[in-house]
């Protein structure tokens, strides 16, 4: 016989300020986590809509921006008449000379050039320039979990406390007919909507974020402007990190409270 979910509902309700403290930590942690999430999505959207993979960038071999990589205005005449580069309606190639630099082609001895261009498509390039966002990414992600850690250390311990405070009220249930089972899933139950509850609060705190515009810079000193998007996939992997810090938070006690003897439970204060 199973416990009915009213019966957790009403102890969350009934411990209110440990609830909400608990709650509050875990919504910091999936916010941390979805602020991460969301400035990573939209550089990614950005860099998107940005680059067209038609669209390639003919850079000296070595290079990873405009800044380092140039080309005379002869070798750009014979680059734009190379196989594969589209014509216009008029009959020109579709190229355009944007930089200049010395290039040296390959040769007998040198087959892949000792400085020869090195051509890739716009989206990628655009990737590259933007790598130094992946620091941040990581930084975030470390910090997410080291909150993660504390987050599920405090539900464990606010259900511990539980487990101790309601002593009579587990060996009740045992004397009403509920199974050791059936406790234990009750109060890992209550541990996952604990964090269910702080999930949703996270999401709720990093929602405002949503369409703010930032920038971040590149190795050719410009800048990429794009804005944090919060989409409802990072919701509900906002909402999933938060069970799974529950439900890592509560087995221990919730088996702590199905081992209890009834008459040991019983005279306990």
């Amino acid at each position: 016989m199973a416990i009915p979910i009213a019966y957790n509902l009403r102890n969350l309700v009934v411990r209110k300020t440990t609830t909400i403290m608990t709650a509050l930590g875990i919504a910091l942690t999936v916010a941390v986590l979805l602020a991460i999430l969301a400035l990573m999505d939209g550089l990614r959207t950005t860099l998107t809509a940005s680059g067209d993979p038609l669209n390639v960038l003919a850079l000296r071999k070595g290079s990873d921006s405009e800044l380092s990589s140039n080309f005379t205005r002869t070798q750009f005449q014979d680059l734009k008449f190379r196989r594969g580069i589209a014509s216009g309606h008029d009959g020109q190639p579709l190229a355009s000379l944007e930089v200049v630099t010395v290039v040296n082609l390959a040769n007998v001895d040198n087959p892949d050039g000792a400085n020869v261009t090195n051509a890739m498509p716009e989206t990628e390039y655009y990737e590259l320039q933007t790598a130094q966002a992946a620091p941040v990414e990581y930084t975030g992600i470390f910090v997410s979990i080291i909150m993660a850690v504390g987050s599920s250390f405090a539900a464990m311990n606010t259900m511990y406390a539980a487990v101790s405070r309601r002593a009579r009220e587990i060996g009740t249930l045992r004397v009403l007919g509920f199974s050791q089972a059936s406790i234990l899933l009750s109060f890992f139950v209550e541990s996952v909507l604990l964090s269910a509850v702080g999930g949703l609060l996270g999401c709720l705190l990093v929602l405002p974020l949503n369409g703010i515009t930032t920038g971040i810079g590149n190795s050719n000193f410009s800048e990429t402007a794009f804005r944090f998007h919060v989409t409802p996939g990072s919701f509900l992997a906002g909402v999933a990190f938060a069970v799974v810090l529950g439900a890592v938070g509560g087995f221990f006690p919730a088996r702590n409270a199905a081992n209890k003897e009834i008459l040991t439970a019983l005279r306990e204060v």
